[in-house]
């Protein structure tokens, strides 16, 4: 089977999945502010962005958990002339079914990268994640894997490790540590370790439903053949976010 029609057979196996779902969906909106726009180690906007993003899950099929999302990039600030400011730059739509397996939670997703501001072709993807917390000690590693199905990034399989850390300070008031190391393997191009990241965040509940966070990431550069530096690879090291949330 072409991959073309894999990727159209998989997207409506989640239309149907979100429509055969049962019981009360959960909605969560909200908007944040980051002092640039970095993704995957590379650098899409070294100003302010504003990114506001919406998610639907808890559709259940059985034990599987559809989710339904879109996420923007509004760039506040142009970046040297790759982008203009007061436009967004990228709109993507994702849709995973999450399976809570007994030795680990599995997901298998698909995302479309759409750019509206520049007319690019749209990025297509598949992912299959896998993750699980360690007995309960809020410590819990994962790995993705992504394949490119479509665009740009057609063919590329990029693999990333993560290892998160939460825990609740106060009542209202959480913590959260991540790290992660991202591996591409590109259709044209050098094969490496592209980048490593550290996150530390903050999370605190205004309400049931609404939340305040903020993070500071680091990011170090790996393999300068895979992520070499300039303006649209690895172009800021550091980066700090602000946000608001609220779920219903």
């Amino acid at each position: 089977m072409k991959m073309r029609e894999v990727m159209t057979a998989a997207v409506v196996v989640l239309g149907l999945a979100a429509a055969g779902a049962t019981h009360a969906a959960e909605a969560t909106v909200g908007v944040d502010a980051a002092s640039a726009y970095v993704f995957r180690g590379a650098t899409f906007n070294d100003g302010f962005v504003l990114q506001p993003y919406m998610e639907v899950g808890g559709l259940m099929i059985g034990e599987a958990e559809v989710s339904l999302g879109a996420w923007g990039n509004l760039d506040i600030d142009d970046y040297d002339g790759i982008v203009e400011d007061g436009q967004f730059q990228e709109w993507d739509f994702y849709g995973s079914i999450a399976f809570p397996l007994e030795v680990v939670d599995l997901a298998l997703g698909y995302t479309e990268y759409t750019y509206p501001s520049s007319g690019l072709d749209h990025d297509r993807e598949f992912g299959l994640t896998v993750a699980k917390e360690v007995a309960d000690t809020g410590v819990t590693p994962g790995l993705g894997v992504y394949y490119g199905v479509d665009g740009g990034i057609e063919d590329n399989v990029y693999v990333e490790g993560t290892l998160d850390y939460g825990m609740a300070l106060t009542e209202a008031l959480s913590l959260s540590l991540g790290g992660a190391v991202g591996y591409l393997e590109a259709d044209a191009g050098p094969d490496g370790f592209s980048h490593a990241s550290g996150t530390i965040g903050l999370g605190y509940a205004l309400s049931e439903a609404a939340e305040i966070h903020c993070s500071l990431t680091y990011v170090g550069q790996l393999d300068d053949d895979v992520l070499p530096d300039g303006k649209g690879a690895y172009d800021v090291d550091t980066y700090g976010l602000v946000g608001i949330s609220y779920a219903f």
